[in-house]
């Protein structure tokens, strides 16, 4: 019998309480930034790294010799009920257009596996729709850092 798919429900998120000055911290300084919740989310973008395909057609060769070129980390959109908490004020400081600061992150899953992540927050978007929609708010993170994982042992 196959294991059951692993969903986001129960999961959470959260963001650092104070901007990372590491530009490149290591799962030891994850563990030990403060996090504070972002209640309420809704739904992630996808996170990880794009690698362009960088190609060069030649003449002489029936196939075009390609490779790695520059990589960047995947942007998500992240959405949640428009809701003040004191992680919602972080976002929205963080959000600010005069702040070039880095802030750390953390998804954490029902199960315990948690990704964590660094970037910018970029502002946030006011989410309206129709009658029977409800008051929601967006941040795009702009990563700057590939994502580690954390897995819980059963």
């Amino acid at each position: 019998m196959a294991c059951p798919a692993l969903t986001n429900k129960g999961g959470s998120f959260a963001i650092s309480d104070d901007p990372i000055t590491d530009c490149d911290p290591g799962l030891s300084d994850f563990e030990g930034f403060s996090f504070v919740p972002v209640g309420s989310i809704g739904s992630s973008g996808d996170t990880g790294v794009t690698t362009d395909i960088v190609t060069y057609p030649v003449w002489d060769d029936g196939l075009t010799p390609q490779g790695k070129g520059d990589a960047t980390g995947n942007n998500p959109t992240i959405e949640f009920l428009h809701r003040d908490s004191p992680g919602m004020q972080i976002m929205i400081e963080a959000s600010a257009i005069s702040n070039q600061s880095n802030y750390a992150w953390r998804y954490t899953w029902a199960n315990g596996d948690i990704e964590y992540g660094m970037g910018q927050v970029s502002n946030p978007t006011y989410l309206k729709g129709g009658g029977s929609d409800v008051r929601r708010i967006s941040f795009t993170l702009i990563s700057n850092l590939e994502p580690i994982f954390v897995y819980a042992t059963p």
